[in-house]
């Protein structure tokens, strides 16, 4: 049976996979850039005012989920303020849910330094969180984010109102922060009242905190 946590960890540190991530990042950003221009020419060309506002629309979409895309990328080596990694996320994130959601940011974390790809992987997973909390979240309703620290541990956590089945995800998505959260050492806990769940991210970050400085 393939091992995926194996093969991701092999795939990440492997030579020249830092260039590889670098250019995807670069390819999926153009990718978006022609996607976005092409919408806005077809609006221009577009003289029913609603079939116009909605390419708008479909373009102003495109161009914040790009946003988000471009927020998350970090340096994959050396170290980054991660409290601040993670409000420029949120705030990427919020403009692309304005649509339909409200994201509220709680932050109530001190400056936390850590090694870059550790950071990374904690605004994939959020953004995962988030995404998940988009798909199953009452319409119009509001998401809270909150980072602080606690114990040694930074907690990074989503709150939303559910409108569907609450169960803990089993796809892709699942799988894949499953792996990331172990891959820094961290863990996901999960509460249920009602209607409203709320996600967290545990990550202790005292050992990172003392080897980025030494660094």
């Amino acid at each position: 049976m393939l091992d995926v946590q194996a093969t991701f960890e092999t795939a990440i540190d492997a030579p020249g996979s830092i260039i590889l991530l670098q250019e995807y990042n670069h390819r999926m950003l153009n990718e978006y850039a022609v996607a976005i221009a092409g919408l806005s020419v077809a609006a221009s060309g577009i003289t029913n005012a609603k079939g116009r506002a909605a390419l708008t629309t479909a373009k102003d979409r495109l161009y914040a989920v790009a946003e988000v895309h471009r927020a998350l990328q970090a340096p994959l080596t050396g170290v980054l303020e991660v409290t601040d990694y993670l409000e420029g996320v949120c705030g990427a994130a919020s403009r692309a849910l304005t649509f339909d959601y409200r994201l509220v940011l709680h932050c109530r974390s001190p400056a936390i330094t850590l090694p870059a790809p550790r950071a990374w992987r904690i605004g994939l997973i959020l953004i995962e969180l988030l995404i998940n909390a988009a798909k199953h979240g009452r319409h119009g309703g509001e998401i809270a984010v909150e980072l602080r620290s606690c114990n040694h541990n930074l907690v990074c956590s989503v709150v939303n109102e559910s409108c569907a089945d609450s169960k803990r995800g089993t796809g892709a998505g699942q799988a894949i922060i499953d792996i990331l959260a172990d891959q820094i050492g961290g863990r996901l806990e999960r509460h249920v009242h009602g209607t409203r769940i709320a996600v967290g991210l545990v990550v202790p970050v005292s050992n990172s905190i003392e080897q980025a400085r030494a660094g």
